[in-house]
């Protein structure tokens, strides 16, 4: 029996959809057995994830934190250096580790980078195209961009021009 192409594609999201709602529940799981902070912000600083723990030690609820700017809830001085670490890890694409003290408490933190891009493999599929081709084109980008030498993610370096 042939399935139509719709039905495919329908059979596919699907799928998809059942795959991050298990990834979701793995997520929520791993971030909230955790007794450290933990949380996801986007390029301007805003919450996009968290464990409770993060939103207690701000003095808020899970739900109100969401969303919320946390260089907003910082002071001046502290919200800067943060941003600046941040922006840091954004266009190295590499973690960051520090120390420093607030109140007489001693934070140890890292910066993580979320890569959120697709690799050249998975382009190539999706275009139904060569490997090859999409790696010409990430080459190209890069010479545009004069970064062909720098060690830097391409998808980090474009989110950091927003």
């Amino acid at each position: 029996m042939t399935h139509s192409p719709r039905i495919k594609l329908e059979n596919r999201v699907e799928e998809s959809r059942a795959e991050l709602r298990k990834t979701t529940v793995q997520l929520n799981a791993l971030m909230n057995t955790a007794t450290d902070t933990i949380f996801l912000i986007d390029l301007r600083g805003y919450v996009v994830a968290a464990n409770a723990v993060t939103a207690e030690r701000f003095g808020m609820r899970l739900d109100q934190f969401i969303g919320t700017c946390v260089y907003e809830l910082m002071s001046p001085s502290l919200a800067r250096s943060r941003r600046a670490k941040a922006n840091r890890v954004v266009k190295s694409g590499k973690p960051h580790r520090f120390e420093d003290e607030q109140r007489g408490i001693v934070f140890d933190s890292t910066i993580y980078p979320v890569k959120k891009g697709r690799n050249s493999k998975d382009i190539a599929e999706m275009l139904g195209t060569f490997y090859k081709t999409i790696q010409n084109h990430r080459v190209n980008i890069r010479k545009k961009l004069g970064i062909t030498k720098k060690p830097v993610n391409l998808r980090t370096y474009l989110s950091s021009l927003q």
